[in-house]
C-alpha cells in the first residue's frame, strides 16, 4: 500500500516533509501558545478549538487539517510544559527499563529478542509520533499500550 513517506523527510518544497510551511506552521503555533499558556497548555483537545488564535496565515482552513500533525506538538500545545515533561519521563523510563532487561537476559536468547523487538516496535512508534497524532486514533494508541504493557513486565521475574 502506499504510504506518505515523505511526511518524515526534510522535504523543503512544501510538500509534506518535516520543513514544509504546514509544519512551520504549527511549530510556530506551538511557540506562540507555550509563550501564553507555558505550564499547562490549552487542554486537551484544544488546539482545534483555539487554532485561529494562534495560526500565523489570516485564511481558512479545512477542519481536518486544524491539527498540529505531530503528537509532540499536540501535547506540548495543549498539556504544557508540565504535561510533556510526564510524557519524556515516561518514555526514558520505558527505555531505561529495557535496557536494563536486556542487559539481565544474557542467559535467555528467546525473551532477550522480544524485549528487544518491543523496545524497536516502541521507538518506531515514537519516530511515528512526529508526523502523526497517534494518541487520537485507536488502533495506534492500543498497539501503543499494548508495546509499552509489555515494556513495563520484568521479564527477569518471568524466568527465574
Amino acid at each position: 500500500l502506499p504510504h506518505p513517506w515523505g511526511r518524515y523527510g526534510l522535504d523543503l518544497t512544501g510538500g509534506e516533509g518535516v520543513l514544509s510551511s504546514f509544519r512551520l506552521a504549527r511549530v510556530e503555533m506551538t511557540l506562540h501558545i507555550i509563550k501564553d499558556h507555558p505550564w499547562i497548555g490549552l487542554g486537551l483537545q484544544h488546539f482545534r478549538a483555539r487554532f485561529y488564535d494562534y495560526f500565523p496565515a489570516k485564511c481558512y482552513v479545512p477542519y481536518e487539517f486544524m491539527v498540529a500533525d505531530n503528537m509532540y506538538l499536540t501535547i506540548l500545545s495543549e498539556a504544557g510544559l508540565l504535561g510533556f515533561s510526564g510524557i519524556l519521563l515516561l518514555i526514558i523510563a520505558f527505555f531505561r527499563k529495557a535496557y536494563k532487561q536486556i542487559k539481565v537476559l544474557q542467559n535467555s536468547p528467546k525473551i532477550k529478542m522480544q524485549v528487544s523487538i518491543s523496545l524497536l516496535a516502541f521507538t518506531g512508534l515514537l519516530v511515528s509520533m512526529s508526523g502523526y497524532e497517534l494518541f487520537y486514533w485507536q488502533s495506534p494508541y492500543m498497539f501503543f499500550c499494548v508495546i509499552i504493557g509489555i515494556l513495563g513486565i520484568d521479564s527477569g521475574k518471568i524466568i527465574s
